[in-house]
């Protein structure tokens, strides 16, 4: 699912998003040329950069205008490097500024606009470098300019605004809590200083519903969720109806609706996900580059629906938009491929309800279609033509309906030679009406469950029901079973991530090969698993009864992970437990947000994936 929760920079000296910074003082020749050339683009900027250079060159030392001068001429200097992308540009102008910045005495009104000149043009130059350093001086120089500016100043809400989308961005490449919790800070802080029927209140509201989105993704905190959903809903009441951003408005909220559907198995959540996806295409002018990437959203929610309620007209409403979403698309883009696959992967589940051997026929075709699509670019998209696809049966949907709103998962898991009857992908077997399974649970451990069906479900959720939460006081202290088998469940859903079929993939078979080494092929089973989230941790790795969950697992990690599995306690693992592998810890079974924070921080020294 494409997100489009980019965040937006408000200028402060340009509220309608024209340019980011001419300041009252612009030397005459240079900042003429320099601010038609940003609004017409029709005049040399080269000659601007010269005249702004020459008043430079001409102006003595010490001179109270020479900061403006310099400011001036690194406006230019980034209008050009906007144009071209010529880092020689963009350099030449941070330095400009730097000068600019050093030669302002403090108390000066023009330091917030250099600063933050100097903030943004860092901040491109990281967009387009990647450099740390670069973030971390735009980040200081946002800082100084939001101290810097009167309380009551009209700028004072923007300048917020931009460190916070800074923080934002850094938080995203380091995860540090704290950058996220400062710019949520300053957001709020913005919209408080900003009247209701500003034009810049429906961005800061999008970037305040982004950053609760960020930290929810990072923690899995609900009150974070609802938090973005609210300030989401209130960003498109502010929005004009005929505003350019509203459908991306109504497609953010989407996102956060499918996220609160995928945590509670909310059908109200999801439906309102719906309404809104179809609103934003509705408000999207045809030809309009975001139009594809909306049809492929609003497919996989009816997708999410039919997966849990199997009703045969989500599905052909998800084939319906999955086609539009291909039609739409120019042959050679980026993400043709994925949309091809997400087509076939919903003719598969619509075979899977009809038996309709067309509907395979359509699958295949589209998985062909997506392997040229791939094979004409640059190879860097991965189809996952030959991975599992996630199976879902009646049986697996009432036990979701039922399980996720007390806090369960329900996943389907396949170990290699054993009979399935849900093979992997293509040409599946009608729906067998009845599945074996287990149940895991921290307060009784492993739960065989011989036969689950549609005659028996409820019995089933009230049997697990019993166990997932521990003994009330007046209840005999309640003993795991004890159970000398490792279960060990691998996520090869390449068909929902590449990263995880391919990774993934990897990952099953060398653990495979692993327990065969070891000859512990009796007390050790390798299974592969549907979608288990966090595609990015990928391969993750469950263990069980332990209640593990690992990340970021390679191959070549299999020997000393298994050694390490091998060598602890066969038990569902509470607080006091140390981690299981903390280089690779993803969580553990049963424990709450809050407390898992607290175990991380007391067992583990690095973050996942073992850099500080």
């Amino acid at each position: 699912m494409m997100s489009l929760n980019s965040t937006v920079d408000v200028p402060a000296d340009d509220p309608q998003g024209r340019y980011t910074g001419l300041t009252a003082t612009l030397n005459d020749q240079g900042a003429s040329s320099t601010n038609q050339v940003q609004l017409a683009h029709d005049l040399d900027i080269t000659q601007a950069i010269s005249a702004h250079q020459k008043a430079i060159d001409l102006t003595p030392a010490g001179h109270s205008n020479l900061p403006s001068f310099l400011n001036n001429h690194a406006n230019a200097l980034m209008c050009r490097f906007d144009r071209t992308g010529d880092l020689a540009d963009i350099a030449q102008a941070i330095s400009g500024l730097q000068k600019a910045v050093a030669l302002t005495p403090t108390d000066h009104p023009n330091l917030p606009s250099f600063l933050n000149n100097l903030a943004n043009s860092l901040m491109r130059r990281f967009q387009r470098m990647g450099d740390l350093s670069d973030l971390a001086e735009a980040i200081s120089a946002h800082l100084r300019v939001v101290q810097l500016t009167p309380a009551g100043h009209s700028n004072l809400p923007s300048y917020l605004n931009n460190l916070a989308n800074a923080l934002m961005c850094r938080f995203d490449r380091t995860g540090d809590l704290a950058d996220i919790a400062q710019a949520i800070s300053g957001l709020q802080e913005a919209i408080s200083l900003t009247p209701t029927d500003h034009p810049n209140i429906p961005s800061f509201l999008n970037n305040l519903d982004n950053s609760f989105l960020r930290r929810f993704d990072r923690t899995g905190d609900m009150t974070d969720l609802t938090q973005a959903i609210s300030a989401s809903r209130k960003v498109i009441e502010l929005t004009p109806a005929d505003h350019s951003n509203l459908p991306s408005f109504l497609n953010n909220l989407a996102n956060s609706l499918i996220r609160q559907f995928d945590r509670t198995g909310d059908l109200a959540a999801l439906a309102e996900a719906i309404s809104s996806q179809k609103k934003a295409i509705e408000l999207t002018p045809a030809g309009h580059s975001y139009l594809p990437s909306f049809f492929n959203n609003l497919a996989n929610s009816f997708l999410r629906r039919f997966d849990l309620t199997g009703d045969s007209e989500d599905i052909a409403q998800a084939i319906s938009g999955f086609q539009r979403a291909v039609a739409l698309t120019p042959a050679g883009h980026t993400n043709l491929p994925a949309f091809l696959s997400n087509l076939a992967s919903s003719f598969e589940r619509q075979f899977r309800v009809t038996n309709d051997a067309s509907s395979i026929s359509q699958a295949k075709a589209a998985r062909q279609r997506a392997v040229e699509a791939t094979s004409a670019g640059d190879g860097a998209i991965c189809v996952p033509t030959e991975h599992r696809q996630r199976f879902s049966t009646k049986v697996q949907r009432q036990l979701l309906i039922r399980l996720v709103r007390m806090g369960g998962v329900v996943n389907f898991a396949w170990f290699g030679q054993e009979s399935s009857p849900y093979p992997p992908g293509g040409d599946s077997l009608p729906d067998p009406g009845w599945h074996s399974g287990v149940a895991f649970t921290p307060y009784s451990g492993r739960i065989p469950l011989p036969k689950v069906s549609l005659d028996n479900v409820d019995e089933v959720v009230q049997l697990l029901a019993q166990h997932m939460n521990p003994p009330e006081p007046s209840e005999a202290p309640r003993t795991p079973t004890q159970d000398d088998t490792i279960d060990l469940y691998v996520c090869t859903h390449g068909a929902r991530d590449c990263r995880c079929g391919e990774t993934g993939g990897a990952v099953f078979r060398a653990l495979k090969r692993e327990v065969d080494r070891l000859g512990v092929g009796g007390k050790v089973r390798v299974g592969e698993v549907g979608h288990v989230g966090g595609h990015k941790y990928a391969a993750n790795v469950l263990v069980y009864p332990h209640g593990e969950w690992l990340g970021l697992v390679t191959p070549s990690d299999v020997p000393s992970i298994l050694s390490a599995i091998l060598s602890r306690p066969i038990k569902p693992y509470r607080e006091d437990d140390p981690l299981l592998l903390p280089e690779h810890w993803r969580g553990r079974m049963g424990i709450g947000k809050d407390e898992q924070i607290e175990m991380f921080g007391k067992f583990c020294t690095a973050p996942l994936g073992g850099t500080q």
